[in-house]
């Protein structure tokens, strides 16, 4: 459907699952015109279509012309030079269209930089694609018009890249400190994680009360928000990660290290899924999930809520809901799940008490182990999970901590690696 307004673009998919690729068009402000759809294995090695297909696109683009050919998969450098050669318009494959949409929705200096990164990796193989097949000014992709000389400008690419590493590094080393403040403030911190669109900035208004930008589209959150939880008091934070994608290169990944490090280092992730997707698509989102989450953060420190419940309007809808939890159970074996609607509020007072739960340290526990340099790294994770009420060295490092329940057995066990002794009392604080 064309919008008055909205640039257009055609579609090639060599399948029929293009719901994705058709919400990333509409959230890049692209009208789809048309859709090609050739059923290959894999793309032509040439021209990613067949050569039937791309000459009666050709004739098919000649009569409506428009503005971006999408590609719904990763194309190869030389499929992006021949069909633009070929057809006179820009190509742009699915990680360039996400790209696109980051570009605008960057807003932090972190944010912007984790893009930059990203798509500057993502040029290079098309630099050198250009160096070896295009002559300048001939071609109407992104290094068209004949004013770059492209060999320098890729070494300005690399330096560029190097530069923002740099940069970037220091921005998760402050990010780190922050966090360990935090921890041994005895600050509790929850991150929202989850495939894009699953509702989490909504959920995260249900949970703090406080106004975030909330959109019914892809990667309406880039940057990181951290926020208060409701009225519970100040040592409970909550912050707003960017949503999962399926089948991203890992340098994209790689680039957007700082932002998933906020999900890693958290006390409690809550995974946020969408009850409504249809079933197909539900698994392979909380599947996607999975092999992003582990295993950097463990089951112990994982909720998975079932998001949008409010949507599920048919009559069957426990059955549902029944299905779903048992799909997630196969996939995260253990973990606790949650049903809610962040908008109707069904399920949110059940979270919450939850939370408060797992913010209560009700155990005691007294350690005493020898002082040795192994002995730091348990020190420090002690410090990280508990709140040390008395600690002295004179006979080794003794101490007096709370914390809470699910920790007790992993402490207890790195405590005895060292041939330490950690007793266990629940206590009312």
């Amino acid at each position: 459907m064309y919008h008055e307004g909205r640039k257009t673009a055609v579609l090639i998919s060599l399948d029929k699952e293009t719901a994705e690729i058709e919400e990333l068009a509409d959230t890049a402000g692209y009208d789809i015109l048309y859709e090609v759809v050739q059923k290959r294995v894999r793309p032509d090695p040439n021209n990613y279509l067949g050569k039937g297909k791309l000459k009666d696109l050709k004739e098919i683009i000649t009569e409506r012309p428009i503005d971006l050919l999408i590609l719904n998969g990763e194309a190869k450098p030389s499929h992006h030079y021949n069909l633009e050669s070929a057809l006179g318009i820009v190509c742009v494959d699915r990680v360039g269209l996400i790209l696109n949409i980051f570009k605008t929705r960057a807003s932090s200096r972190e944010a912007r930089l984790q893009v930059e990164r990203a798509r500057l990796r993502y040029e290079s193989p098309l630099l050198k694609e250009w160096i070896h097949s295009a002559k300048t000014g001939e071609h109407p992709g992104f290094m068209g018009g004949g004013e770059y000389a492209i060999d320098i400008y890729y070494d300005l690419v690399k330096k560029r890249i190097k530069a923002i590493d740099d940069e970037l590094k220091d921005i998760r080393r402050d990010s780190q400190h922050r966090r360990v403040q935090r921890s041994r403030a005895g600050v509790f911190s929850i991150s929202l994680a989850g495939y894009t669109n699953a509702g989490k900035s909504s959920l995260m208004r249900a949970l703090t009360g406080e106004d975030v930008l909330i959109e019914n589209r892809m990667f309406s959150t880039l940057s990181t928000t951290t926020r208060k939880l409701g009225d519970v008091h100040d040592r409970m934070l909550v912050t707003d990660t960017i949503g999962f994608l399926r089948n991203l290169p890992h340098y994209m990944i790689e680039s957007f290290r700082t932002t998933l490090e906020e999900i890693y280092d958290a006390d409690l992730v809550l995974l946020v899924v969408d009850s409504s997707d249809d079933a197909l698509s539900f698994f392979e989102k909380v599947q996607t999930s999975k092999e992003l989450l582990y295993p950097k953060i463990s089951p112990d420190h994982l909720i998975i809520i079932l998001n949008k419940i409010d949507l599920l309007l048919d009559k069957n809808r426990y059955s549902l809901i029944d299905d779903e939890i048992d799909t997630i159970g196969k996939v995260f074996p253990g973990v606790p799940i949650i049903p809610c609607s962040s908008i109707s509020g069904e399920g949110v007072p059940r979270l919450l008490e939850n939370l408060h739960r797992r913010i209560k340290m009700d155990i005691l526990i007294e350690v005493q182990m020898p002082n040795t340099s192994g002995s730091q790294s348990v020190l420090s994770q002690l410090y990280d999970s508990c709140r040390i009420s008395s600690i002295d060295y004179e006979k080794g490092i003794h101490l007096q901590a709370f914390c809470h329940e699910e920790d007790v057995g992993r402490l207890k066990k790195q405590v005895e690696s060292l041939k330490g002794h950690m007793s266990v009392s629940d206590v009312d604080e």
